[in-house]
């Protein structure tokens, strides 16, 4: 099932997608609903791009933040069934992590996650051409799961309080 973007032409025109910097921080008007990303948005993610420990990117309309994604490198263990489909049986492959997704309330359900996280999928593929990135992987909340298995995502195990899941970005070479 393909979401599409539900915005009006003017709004698609305007979207891009930035790194995050101390001028937007500073003039923030986002609420996701969710009190964790929200607080990692507001007071964490400046931080992460300073320590080198995650890039989180921003997608705006305008001077409007309608979204955000943090993504960092990793290296993820496969479940068993994909890992006899994969040529080489290495203990982990490296991945790039979505580490925090979240959409402003004003913006839900209008297709914006779905072209967050397949930006990532395609920032991963364009990177992966110059270094070594087979999968994109995250921890979903529980209720985000069927969002990401839409989005072609396999979940690794469930034994954790958020399910591992990750994206073959192999998948992406055979459907071009």
């Amino acid at each position: 099932m393909k979401e599409e973007l539900i915005l009006d032409e003017k709004e698609l025109e305007k979207m891009k997608i930035v790194i995050i910097n101390k001028e937007i921080i500073k003039n923030l008007d986002f609420d996701c609903g969710d009190e964790d990303l929200n607080d990692f948005i507001y007071n964490d993610a400046l931080n992460h791009l300073y320590e080198k420990l995650a890039v989180t990117y921003l997608c705006m309309i305008d001077e409007i933040v309608i979204g955000f994604v943090s993504i960092a490198n990793a290296s993820i263990k496969i479940n068993k069934k994909h890992k006899k489909e994969m040529k080489y049986q290495y203990p982990e492959f490296p991945s790039v992590r979505l580490g925090r997704l979240g959409v402003d309330n004003r913006y839900k359900r209008k297709g914006i996650g779905t072209y967050i996280a397949k930006w990532v999928s395609g920032k991963s593929q364009d990177i992966g051409h110059e270094m070594g990135i087979r999968f994109v992987s995250l921890d979903a909340y529980e209720k985000s799961v069927k969002f990401y298995k839409k989005l072609g995502f396999h979940i690794r195990d469930n034994k954790r309080r958020n399910i591992p899941m990750y994206f073959d970005l192999k998948k992406i070479e055979k459907e071009n």
